[in-house]
This record gives C-alpha cells, sequence and structure tokens, in this order.
C-alpha cells in the first residue's frame, strides 16, 4: 500500500507536468511574440525615420543643385561676366545693375541666403545691396567665422571643377547670425580665373525646424562632412569626430542602421543616409533615444506583462485540476485489478519513451538507406536486404509522379588551380558549387540529389510529365554561366537524360545520363541555349561588355553606372526571363573584374554563392544589389586613394635628399599617372608637389647648418639641390637670408 501512494504521487506530478507544460510553452511563446512585437515596432520606427530622412536628404541636394543651376545662369548675362573679368569698379550704372540681378537671384531662389562677386584682381565685393573692398565686407559686412579675410585673398581652386562647396560655417551680419553653406562657382573651362562668383546657402532652408523632430520628442537630426569630419545640425557646428569614433567609422561605411552609447543621449538607435553621388559629401543622419521608443510602446508592455502573468496562473489551476482528474481514476483501477503487482503509470511512461526513441531512430535511418538504396539499383547490384525490408524501403521513396529524368554534374580541378588555391579551398569551391546546383533543380522540379563516388553529383527528377525537358536545359545552362568565367580553373562535366517512364525507366534515365557525360567548353555555350521560339531577348553587347568592365577595373564607377543605367534602359521593353538573363551577364562581368583585382564582396559566402544569391531575388532586388557592388567598388576605390596619397608623402618624406626625386620618378615607383600624383598632393596638403620638396630640403639645411660643421657644398648636396647658386637663390628666398648669413646668427645665439 505504502509503494502505491508513492506512486500515486509520483503519477500526479507527471500528469501535472504532461498538462502543466505545453501550457507552459504557450505563456513563453506569448512572451517571445512580445518580444517580437517590441523589436518590430522598432525595425518600424527605424524604417519610418529612414524613409523621412531619405527625403530630407535628396531635397537638400536638390534645394543645392537648384541654386548651382540658377547661379550658372548669371554667367551668360553680359554686365555680370564683365565684373568677372575686371579688376576695377567704378561704373556706377553697371554696379547698380549687377545689385538687381544678385538681388533677383537670392530673391527667386528659396535656398540662397545671398551671393557676391569676388573680385581678387582688384580686391572688390558686389553684392544685392553694394560694392565694397575685401576688408570692409569681410571684416563688417558678412563675417564668415571660418573662412576670414585672408583665406578669400588667396582663395583657389585645386581642381578642374567648375564650382567647390565648403563646409557649413557661422556668419555674423549686422542683423543677425546664421548658418550658412558658402559655394564659389567660376565659369565654365576658365581655370585661371581670379573672379568668382559666390552663393551662400542657408542651412535653415535645408533643415527647418520641423524636420528636426522625426516620429519622437529627443530625436535630432545632423549632417556629416566626411572630408572634415565635422558635424553640424540646424544650430550651428557641433564638433569633429575622430577616425577612430565608433560613431563616425559607421556612418563612413555606409551602415544606415544601427545602436550606439552616445554621451547625452544613452543608448540609442542610429539613422544614416548617404545620397549616392552627392554634390555635397554629406551623410545625413538622425539620433533617435531608445528611451523615446520603449516610452512610445510602454503601455502595450504593461498590458501584455499583466495579460501573460495572468494566463500563467490560470495555465497553473488548469493543469492541477486536469492532472488530478486523470490520475485517482487510473489508480483507483490498478488497485482494483491488481493490488499484489507494483504497477504505476512510471512503467507506461517508460514504456511509451522507449517505443518513441525506436520510431526516432528508424526515422533518421531510412533517408540513408533509400540513397543505398537508388545506388545500387541505378548501377544494377545486389547487396544483402531483408525482402521485408527492400519493400518498406520502396514504398518509402519519396516520388509522387510516373516520369523520371536523371542530371549528373562532375567537378574537377585544373593544374592552374593548385597554383593559386589550396586542397581545403577547393573542397569548399567544390562543396559551394554542388549546394547551389541542388538548390537551383529542388526548387525548380521534385529533384533527389545522390553522392556517389568520383565526387558526381547525381539528380533525380520527378516530374508529372515529359514536357520539362527545356527547363532542365536551361538550369544546365544558367549552371554553366556561373563557371563560363573560372573554365582555367574548374572544369564542368554535365550528363542528362531524356524522360523516361515508372521507377524501370529510372534506371535507364540514369545510363543515358552517365553515357552523354561531357565537359563544358566555351563553344558549350551553344549546346545548351533556350530553343528558337523562347521569349529571351536582350541587348547587351560584346562593346557593352567590355566598356563596363573596363570602367570596373580603372574604378571609374559613375561611368560604369552610366553603362548600367543604358543598357537596363534599352531592355525595359524586355520580358522577365530576358532581364534575369541579362542581369546574369553583367554580374559575371562584375565579378570577373573584382577577381582581376582581388577583391571579394563577402567574407561569408564564395563568389558562386553569392551570384546564385543575387540572382534568387526578385528583379528589382537584383537591380539594387548590382548598384550595392557597385558602390562597394568606389568605397573601396576612395579608401585606396587615401591611402595611396598618404604612402606617396611617406616616400617624399624619406627620399627628399635625392636630387633625381620628381614627378615621374614617383609616378614609377607607385604605378600611377603623374597628373593623378600631383593632384593628390595638392588637395592632401594644400600645396604643390615641389613647393613641399623644397620646404623639406630648406628645413634640413636649416638644421644643418645649425647643428653641424659641413661645409654649405656638402649641406646642398645632402640635402637634394643639384647646384649652389639654385641653393642659395632658394634658401633666401624662403628664409630671408643667405645660408652663411643664417649660420653666423645661429652660431650667435
Amino acid at each position: 500500500m505504502t509503494k502505491l501512494i508513492v506512486r500515486s504521487k509520483n503519477d500526479f506530478i507527471n500528469f501535472f507536468t504532461l498538462f502543466f507544460v505545453p501550457l507552459l510553452i504557450i505563456s513563453v511563446s506569448s512572451i517571445i511574440i512580445f518580444s517580437i512585437n517590441f523589436y518590430n515596432n522598432k525595425k518600424q520606427l527605424q524604417d519610418t525615420a529612414l524613409s523621412s530622412l531619405n527625403q530630407l536628404a535628396y531635397s537638400s541636394e536638390e534645394k543645392i543643385s537648384a541654386a548651382i543651376e540658377s547661379a550658372n545662369n548669371l554667367f551668360s548675362n553680359a554686365t555680370v561676366v564683365s565684373h568677372l573679368n575686371s579688376s576695377i569698379t567704378d561704373d556706377y550704372v553697371s554696379i547698380k545693375a549687377t545689385n538687381k540681378i544678385l538681388k533677383n537671384l537670392k530673391n527667386n531662389t528659396a535656398a540662397i541666403d545671398s551671393a557676391f562677386i569676388l573680385g581678387q584682381n582688384g580686391e572688390f565685393i558686389i553684392n544685392e545691396n553694394n560694392n565694397y573692398s575685401f576688408s570692409d565686407f569681410f571684416t563688417n559686412e558678412y563675417v564668415y567665422e571660418a573662412y576670414p579675410y585672408s583665406y578669400w585673398k588667396s582663395f583657389r581652386f585645386f581642381n578642374s571643377a567648375d564650382f567647390t562647396i565648403l563646409a557649413p560655417t557661422v556668419v555674423v551680419t549686422n542683423d543677425s547670425e546664421k548658418n550658412i553653406i558658402p559655394i564659389v562657382i567660376r565659369a565654365a573651362n576658365e581655370i585661371r580665373a581670379k573672379n568668382f562668383l559666390v552663393i551662400n546657402i542657408n542651412l535653415n532652408s535645408l533643415l527647418s525646424a520641423n524636420t528636426t523632430k522625426l516620429l519622437t520628442e529627443n530625436s535630432n537630426i545632423f549632417f556629416l562632412n566626411k572630408f572634415t569630419m565635422k558635424t553640424f545640425s540646424l544650430e550651428r557646428e557641433i564638433g569633429t569626430l575622430e577616425e577612430t569614433d565608433e560613431l563616425y567609422k559607421k556612418l563612413v561605411s555606409g551602415s544606415n542602421m544601427f545602436d550606439i552609447n552616445l554621451p547625452g543621449y544613452g543608448k540609442t538607435t542610429v539613422i544614416s543616409h548617404s545620397v549616392s553621388g552627392n554634390i555635397s559629401g554629406y551623410v545625413y543622419y538622425a539620433i533617435i533615444p531608445l528611451s523615446d521608443i520603449i516610452s512610445k510602446i510602454l503601455p502595450n508592455i504593461y498590458i501584455n506583462v499583466i495579460i501573460i502573468m495572468l494566463f500563467t496562473v490560470l495555465a497553473v489551476l488548469i493543469a492541477f485540476r486536469n492532472a488530478k482528474k486523470v490520475v485517482s481514476p487510473m489508480q483507483q483501477l490498478a488497485k482494483t485489478l491488481i493490488p499484489d503487482q507494483d504497477f504505476s503509470m512510471h512503467q507506461l511512461n517508460l514504456s511509451a519513451i522507449n517505443l518513441k526513441k525506436n520510431n526516432s531512430d528508424l526515422s533518421a535511418l531510412l533517408p540513408f538507406a533509400q540513397e543505398r538504396y537508388l545506388i545500387n539499383y541505378l548501377n544494377s547490384t545486389d547487396y544483402s536486404m531483408d525482402e521485408s525490408a527492400r519493400k518498406i524501403i520502396q514504398s518509402s521513396l519519396p516520388f509522387k509522379f510516373e516520369y523520371f529524368a536523371v542530371v549528373i554534374f562532375q567537378l574537377s580541378p585544373t593544374f592552374r588551380l593548385y597554383d593559386e588555391y589550396t586542397a581545403t579551398e577547393y573542397s569548399n569551391m567544390q562543396s559551394g558549387f554542388y549546394n547551389i546546383v541542388k538548390d537551383i533543380f529542388v526548387r525548380k522540379f521534385d529533384s533527389l540529389v545522390l553522392s556517389s563516388i568520383n565526387d558526381m553529383l547525381y539528380i533525380i527528377i520527378n516530374a508529372p510529365s515529359s514536357d520539362n525537358d527545356t527547363q532542365i536545359t536551361e538550369l544546365i545552362n544558367q549552371i554553366c554561366n556561373l563557371l563560363k568565367n573560372d573554365i582555367d580553373y574548374i572544369k564542368l562535366s554535365y550528363g542528362k537524360s531524356e524522360f523516361h517512364q515508372k521507377l524501370a525507366g529510372l534506371k535507364t534515365a540514369y545510363k543515358e545520363a552517365v553515357s552523354n557525360l561531357t565537359m563544358f567548353t566555351l563553344s558549350d555555350n551553344q549546346k545548351f541555349s533556350p530553343a528558337a521560339n523562347t521569349d529571351i531577348n536582350f541587348v547587351f553587347s560584346d562593346s557593352d561588355e567590355n566598356e563596363l568592365f573596363n570602367a570596373l577595373v580603372n574604378f571609374k564607377i559613375d561611368k560604369a553606372i552610366e553603362i548600367f543605367d543604358t543598357v537596363i534602359s534599352n531592355n525595359q521593353s524586355s520580358s522577365n526571363r530576358s532581364k534575369r538573363q541579362l542581369y546574369t551577364q553583367i554580374l559575371n562581368t562584375i565579378f570577373k573584374a573584382m577577381r582581376l583585382k582581388k577583391l571579394q564582396y563577402t567574407t561569408d559566402n564564395l563568389d558562386l554563392e553569392l551570384f546564385n544569391d543575387i540572382l534568387s531575388k526578385p528583379l528589382s532586388e537584383v537591380e539594387n544589389e548590382i548598384l550595392n557592388l557597385f558602390e562597394y567598388l568606389r568605397e573601396y576605390s576612395e579608401n585606396h586613394s587615401s591611402q595611396l596619397v598618404q604612402s606617396v608623402i611617406e616616400y617624399i618624406d624619406e627620399h627628399f635628399s635625392d636630387s633625381e626625386l620628381s614627378l615621374d620618378s614617383l609616378s614609377s615607383v607607385f604605378n600611377v599617372r603623374v597628373s593623378y600624383i600631383s593632384t593628390a598632393i595638392s588637395t592632401k596638403l594644400n600645396m604643390g608637389f615641389h613647393k613641399y620638396l623644397t620646404s623639406l630640403r630648406i628645413a634640413n639645411a636649416k638644421r644643418l647648418l645649425s647643428d653641424s660643421s659641413k661645409t654649405i657644398e656638402e649641406i646642398y648636396t645632402e640635402c637634394g639641390f643639384t647646384s649652389q647658386p639654385t641653393f642659395y637663390r632658394v634658401f633666401k628666398k624662403l628664409v630671408g637670408t643667405s645660408p652663411l648669413e643664417y649660420r653666423k646668427s645661429q652660431s650667435n645665439k
């Protein structure tokens, strides 16, 4: 009796658990669903903020573009042009006419705060109100906080562009203080111009007070100048980000949505947007405190917590009642029927567990048994198997239809592959390729994939009719196209059968596929091609492909995008199947260029996997993925360019004493054009190559004159000068005294 009472208690606990666990799972699921809702609300808020930010960014860019276009129209006005070409301002009538023209430009263009003609030749200013001298205008009338009088006096363009956008700054006038973006414009092709048209964009017109509040009370909009690393809001400049700042790294890397801890905000979510090909060079970003998001959904949190708690309590009560109702009658029955035997529900539970385990083991073994059976069946080999087991396996084969076809693929390496890759890397390539092939066929047909000897992949296709032959051919063509640029590294053999009926026909299809096994070559491109009456028809000539490839390998990304847009425009009327084939050709060209440059878009996927992943998406998303690849190449080019310039400068710092050092020698060392190096150094250092080189040599000469007893001849030779007269002339021009006088003055100190 004691044993029965103890086991009764255990059985009650077992039944209580049996009822309680499913209800507990429901409760936990409710918590999970709530968590998902929280993150969905957060994602929805982020997406809405990103959309608003995108609209703001494009609106700002359009306003700046419109202002520049309106200003450029003035270069066709004879009165304005006369002042741009003049060094004097004594024509009263002409000045008044120009005042009126500039006032109309300001009044008719919403973003422009002011405009003026900057005359460096005569140091004069003409704005919408009057004409001024440099010193009067820049110290009294229109005072730039970041650009003083001396800056405008020596202002120069350091590239061939017709305009340059300066970093935002504060301007103080007689009656106000405002944030503006100065834009300096010169006449087209006037490289040596000394007079310019300056327009000032009012920052308030780009970021209105309403736009700075995105969905939550404490959110704010900022924008980052990627070149100066300064960040601005509606009010004024906030400060300069460091390259090591986590926020700066995220913004310039292209991350458009991320969480980060920021001083003054705490845990925040940041949404950023950089306009493709923007003229201002700004990254627009918004900061939304996570506390705002939580407070927005806090009422829902409280309601859900209360509901879950009530539901959990109810689950416990229901489980207790049901367990009691089930266990009591069964224990009474057991006590009545078998009073002398040690019987309990615990024994029943153990039996059920053992039965479940046996069934699970059988389910796990069945797929292997099926594959083994099919491999031996197709190869006409017998192996020991119980007849009843054979019937069970044969009846369990996952074939729903009557018709069968077989496709075989075999991948093998060439000698050239092992010159550049290891055996492990090839094994990964092979596995990745076979996975892609499996995915392609399984998504299109009811297919069973078998692995066998000699690294072959066997695909059994089961179809309701024999009308799918053309589709199989197109899939093989697609797979061959994936490898057409890699045939120097990998050989692909394939074989295909016609459709045959029933399981006996499957063996015939297998033998037919094996006998048709051939190696893919470039000429085989024509072997597996769509039928003549297919709707695949697109325009992408060899010339288009070569032009796109050359633009990519030379990192002329804007040109590549222009070619891509033209090709897409020329194929607007093509069918979706044609467009997908077109995208296949374009992606082949892009990845070929990336392999030539040894670039890898992602470390998580092989090129083939990434290729298939992109093409599996809807057409609109495929086009966006291609544009993302272009932007990846652009970002790589910009980063590589910055690193190259730094390497050139470091090389000059180390070799300035070499008298043969020149732009031509740098061009040979770094394998880039002379014009590129010259422009890059000027942009980086705000001075030309020769001026920078001379400053290094003179600085070293001054040090040697002060700290050594070497002769003048030894010093100028060691500093890279080729003659003493040249050394004397350059030294006196930069230092103000001759080398001997300088040495004497230093020895007297």
